[in-house]
């Protein structure tokens, strides 16, 4: 019948016909399949990995007949043993209650095709209770890439958020490790060619490079910087210079907000989902130049933009990608070893984290390989997309979920049967979408926006690959130059030129020292958001803190009268009162030490002749 609307169960009957519904556990290689051939995308895809809260409990799906919502078993190779809770007896249900666990975690994996607009794709979706290892996430990446080669797919790339787990993971597939390397991808795969003779590389990189790499998402690495700018109880020293929050709180009481452009949640450092805070921040960072002494946090926002972009930026051609990224890694790479040559400050606690360090490590080496992969082996300037390399297309998935409860939540507030029916829901949408913008049919459907700068932001510049050997070569020198001309202009050069680590950008002993190396710093804090909320900045306290920390340093010779007189001038600039009396109480701490040695806030240590005194571990300040 012409114009005649069909029932509401035939609608359905289609849906399920052309839309198969999502099972727990189930990798959909042929539906992915599909899937690409019906967006006419070339078979290369970047895999993403991710997680997100869900309601604890276990549901019967009558459809299936099983019990969902369990942490289903796993294999010996950490593949998920799928039907392991099918019902035939009320007794069934019984018994997994008492002998199996519920899953508080929803873990997805995205697929994202290189070729630019065709939606992402939801090849499966599992229960967790959070407790697998790195060589879990190994094994799977295995049994992925075996089961798409063989459907002629190439994972070009793997994409998490900093978990440690999946960091280990891919340190051993990109042999940024050397042991347990029998469990990387790239065993049986031949190196890519890199750069000979005159035009040499190896000297700045760790490892070969390989065509299957691996990537931290972008976004989540920039909002690990800022944690660390903004966290109170860090202070960031480079040479004459630290690197604080003190400059961007004086901004926002010198500027305008028109100037200025930030918000006072934009300072708070317990705000770990707030990437628009760091777009904010490195537009203000130019007014930072007519900040006394800012010089530290300017370049440390530089930092953060040249990392950031080198990935996210549609409009940058590869040359300028790979100058940026290894600018950054350069830059970092100097003055970690000047924070190593100076007893007074550590690497854990006066750098970046170890996890956000690592992160752009690996981000540099994987853009290489991915511009020499794009260059020499698929040749397909078209699917050079490092915009969508990273974890975003899963939290894409996520915040989609969280729009369909209430406002602001922190976890996606349904159980695992009920993510899985969502899920199917949003494939549909999705699918849809597509099909609208590809034929024009004239049906427009709204479209989320929200994650719209972090999958990439600016017009996309028809890429620049008359990219030769000597142009890479170029662009690495250069930006070791950049970084060079940085780390002289905040002091930090003659002593790395004492140490004979001037030359050549000194690099690490090794990213990460052992299978069991861990740095959850970032990690903990971010667990401690999701559970326990986002407070309310307070400027006068978080600036006392730094303050405080500059005192300290000043006690123990660590920084001179001048650094610390910067310290009390930016707080001043604010109104914040710091007592007259707070250096002589230290100093006086410090050079008088208690007659018994354990009641003592510190500890004589004798260096270079000269005698001084460092603070224990677990003295307090505060209770004196």
């Amino acid at each position: 019948m012409p114009e005649a609307l069909p029932s509401l169960r035939t609608v359905q009957n289609v849906i399920y016909r052309e839309y198969v519904p999502l099972r727990e556990g189930y990798f959909r290689f042929d539906d992915l399949l599909q899937h690409l051939v019906k967006h006419k995308a070339p078979f290369m895809v970047a895999l993403a990995e991710d997680a997100t809260r869900i309601i604890k409990n276990a549901e019967h799906d009558a459809v299936s007949n099983t019990c969902v919502g369990f942490v289903l078993p796993v294999n010996r190779d950490g593949l998920p043993l799928r039907n392991s809770f099918n019902v035939n007896t009320f007794e069934d249900i019984e018994s997994y209650f008492q002998q199996h666990t519920i899953a508080k975690y929803a873990y997805v994996y995205m697929v994202q095709s290189l070729k630019e607009g065709v939606p992402s794709f939801c090849l499966a979706c599992i229960g967790s209770d959070n407790k697998f290892s790195a060589t879990d996430v190994l094994q799977r990446w295995k049994y992925i890439n075996k089961e798409l080669s063989l459907r002629g797919v190439r994972v070009v790339s793997f994409a998490a958020d900093g978990d440690s787990r999946l960091m280990r993971a891919m340190h051993v597939t990109t042999h940024l490790i050397s042991n347990n390397t029998n469990l990387s991808l790239n065993n049986d795969t031949t190196p890519l060619p890199i750069l000979q003779g005159n035009l040499s590389i190896k000297r700045w990189l760790f490892t070969n490079l390989y065509a299957l790499f691996c990537v931290q998402d972008m976004v989540h690495v920039a909002v690990k910087f800022k944690t660390r700018l903004l966290k109170p109880s860090i202070l960031l020293p480079m040479g004459d210079y630290i690197a604080t929050s003190a400059h961007l709180h004086i901004l926002t009481n010198i500027y305008g907000k028109e100037k200025h452009g930030m918000r006072r949640r934009d300072l708070d450092s317990r705000d770990k989902q707030n990437f628009a805070a760091i777009e904010h921040l490195m537009r203000a960072s130019t007014l930072l130049e007519n900040i006394p002494d800012a010089v530290g946090t300017k370049v440390y926002l530089e930092i953060v933009d040249a990392s950031v972009n080198s990935y996210l930026d549609k409009s940058f051609f590869p040359k300028k990608r790979i100058n940026d990224i290894w600018y950054a890694v350069f830059f970092l790479r100097y003055w970690r070893e000047w924070i190593h040559q100076h007893r007074a400050f550590t690497i854990k606690d006066n750098f970046i984290t170890s996890n956000c360090y690592t992160c752009v490590e690996l981000n540099a080496h994987s853009l290489l390989a991915y511009v020499i992969s794009i260059r020499d082996i698929y040749k397909a300037p078209e699917c050079f997309t490092p915009w969508q390399m990273g974890s975003q297309s899963a939290e894409k998935i996520f915040q989609s979920l969280r729009s369909m409860q209430g406002t602001f939540p922190s976890i996606v507030n349904f159980t695992m049967l009920g993510m899985l029916q969502r899920l199917h829901k949003l494939a549909i949408k999705e699918d849809l979408e597509s099909e609208s913008e590809r034929e024009s049919h004239g049906i427009h459907l709204a479209r989320l926006e929200g994650h719209k700068k972090k999958t990439g932001h600016g017009k996309v510049s028809p890429s620049d690959w008359n990219l030769t050997d000597e142009c890479i070569f170029v662009a690495l020198k250069e930006a070791e130059e950049r970084g060079k001309s940085a780390v002289s202009k905040l002091g930090m050069a003659d002593e790395l030129k004492r140490v004979n680590k001037w030359e050549i950008p000194p690099k690490p002993s090794s990213i990460m020292s052992t299978w069991n190396d861990d740095d959850d710093d970032d990690e903990k804090e971010e667990y401690e958001i999701e559970h326990n909320g986002i407070n309310e900045p307070n400027e006068a306290e978080d600036l006392k803190d730094i303050v405080s920390d500059l005192e300290k340093l000043h006690a123990n010779n660590a920084i001179d009268n001048e650094l610390l007189k910067k310290g009390q001038s930016m707080a001043k600039m604010v109104s914040i009162d710091i007592p007259s009396v707070a250096i002589p109480m230290y100093q006086n701490k410090m050079m008088t030490p208690d007659k018994d040695p354990n009641n003592s806030l510190f500890v004589p240590v004798i260096v270079k002749g000269r005698s001084i005194f460092i603070r224990k571990k677990n003295s307090s300040m505060a209770t004196q």
